[in-house]
């Protein structure tokens, strides 16, 4: 098999469905009040105009997981604006009355169950949204669609607010999104800031009585300094790029939440603060940093989906190792990879080892994490790693921040033969 035909076999049978979509919400202006609510609540203000295009309604992502309870006190102060609320499905219809443009003016009190669940009494409430359907919407808009307009935060003196907009959150401004803004409050007498990197702007986050040693902010500064680098380089474009939400480099939070919950946000980077100050390693934050590149904020696909874990988790995972190949050494890389090998291994002939493109959720790591990129390795030892690097890179570049994508097939062919 010839290599672009290799390449093209593994990568580039992933095709797109990609519907058009006339109407649009956008004009947006929210604010998001912290005062006087309770943990995982806030107060939103959303001002935004609608262009129906011609159709009778159009149905936008609003609500969470708490369904009903959700979304308390709505008013929306046009008596000429007609809507239906879908709490279960986590939508909110607004029909035309007589023009095809209409501004609305929300008001309600959201309820974050996500936030509570993963970081309650950690100081530490991250507003985090997801492309899928899993996710919280806490102000209307359609995943996927590029919507701009202005944001601001109300806060008590208590707080900290972290986002990826500006480092003065009081005011007003401009963002340009495809999924709901990201932010995070942190209580100020649990956590200590500082500055790593004046060049970049990368602020840090810890749990004051908890922090890592300076060694390991040293680690952090230089390790991400080199990552951010090399994703930049390969991919051909900035880590902060505000078509597609990333206004900033990022801002590291490191908390006392769910453990086992990194996270991506757009802008700023949450993880465990014990993992963080204990941990031989930190090179999950390169994987953290390269969700920039390959996640659910640029890659629509939804959950559910074959091959939905694959490109958000298994192609990021590789191009991480990819990153440590080149920063760290080849010797650290050849004993990573030995290390999925041998966990792979140990699920070999159990329900668990399935090809790693047919898991929808994010709920098998052994496939997902181990598997995939070993069989990754495999492709790229045969084809050349840095064409293969390119081959991925290709494909995000064409398919980035289209919506809908579609996994239909797609190849491991660790069998054939290259030029």
């Amino acid at each position: 098999m010839k290599l672009s035909q290799y390449i093209y076999s593994f990568l580039l049978s992933m095709t797109l469905s990609i519907a058009s979509y006339a109407q649009s919400s956008t004009d947006y202006k929210l604010v998001f009040d912290k005062t006087d609510v309770g943990s995982g609540a806030i107060k939103v203000r959303c001002d935004f105009t609608i262009d129906f295009n011609g159709k009778d309604s159009l149905i936008l992502d609003f609500g969470g997981n708490l369904e009903e309870e959700s979304v308390a006190e709505l008013s929306i102060k046009s008596n000429k604006v007609r809507y239906d609320l879908c709490p279960d499905k986590k939508t909110i219809c607004f029909h035309k009355n007589k023009k095809d443009r209409m501004k609305v003016s929300m008001e309600y009190v959201f309820m974050n169950l996500t936030s509570v669940l993963m970081y309650d009494n950690s100081g530490a409430e991250i507003w985090e949204s997801l492309y899928t359907s899993s996710g919280e919407f806490y102000y209307p808009m359609n995943r996927g669609n590029i919507y701009s307009g202005r944001v601001r935060f109300i806060v008590p003196d208590s707080l900290e607010v972290v986002s990826s907009a500006s480092k003065n959150p009081e005011r007003w401004h401009k963002i340009k999104q495809m999924v709901p803004f990201n932010f995070a409050f942190l209580d100020k007498t649990l956590y200590e800031k500082v500055s790593i990197d004046s060049e970049r702007g990368f602020d840090v986050y810890q749990v004051i009585g908890k922090q890592a040693d300076t060694t390991r902010i040293s680690e952090l500064k230089d390790l991400t300094t080199k990552a951010m680098k090399w994703f930049e380089t390969k991919f051909g474009e900035s880590f902060v790029n505000p078509d597609l939400g990333t206004y900033t480099y990022p801002t590291f939070v490191f908390h006392e939440g769910n453990s086992s919950f990194n996270r991506y946000n757009m802008g700023f980077i949450s993880a465990s603060q014990e993992k963080f100050s204990s941990y031989p390693d930190i090179y999950p934050l390169i994987h953290e940093i390269g969700h920039r590149w390959f996640g659910e904020y640029t890659m629509f696909i939804e959950s559910g989906e074959k091959g939905y874990a694959f490109i958000i988790e298994t192609l990021n995972e590789f191009m991480t190792l990819m990153c440590i190949r080149d920063i760290i050494g080849v010797e650290e890389y050849e004993r990573i990879i030995r290390k999925y090998r041998e966990e792979w291994e140990k699920i070999k002939g159990t329900s668990l080892d399935i090809h790693p493109t047919e898991i929808t959720e994010i709920n098998n790591i052994p496939v997902t994490y181990r598997k995939g990129p070993v069989m990754l390795d495999e492709a790229a030892r045969k084809v050349g790693y840095e064409k293969f690097v390119s081959s991925i890179v290709d494909y995000y570049k064409t398919h980035k921040g289209q919506r809908e994508l579609e996994f239909h097939d797609i190849f491991l062919n660790t069998e054939g033969e290259s030029e």
